[in-house]
């Protein structure tokens, strides 16, 4: 697919931006730069919506729900509710 450079002036929120890389599959690659060109906008506003939309409790702590990626790793709620071994 072609590069797509959409120029535009400062961001309406005025925050603002940094460079980050992401490394992603191919195919994902080619439904991020399909759907900037359908809508009209750069890859960056996508993604900052996506981030927005799935990402909104994750701050500083986790405050919604956890997205479930890592099984091995136990909520801090699980975490202060268990007995410690210590204790036992």
């Amino acid at each position: 697919m072609a590069n797509v450079s959409v120029r535009r002036g400062k961001k309406k929120d005025g925050l603002p931006r940094e460079r980050k890389t992401l490394v992603l599959r191919v195919d994902l690659i080619k439904r991020l730069e399909t759907a900037a060109i359908y809508e009209g906008v750069d890859e960056s506003d996508i993604c900052e919506m996506l981030i927005e939309e799935r990402l909104s409790g994750y701050t500083v702590s986790v405050r919604g729900k956890r997205l479930g990626l890592r099984k091995d790793r136990q909520t801090p709620a699980a975490d202060a509710d268990s007995p410690s071994e210590e204790a036992a």
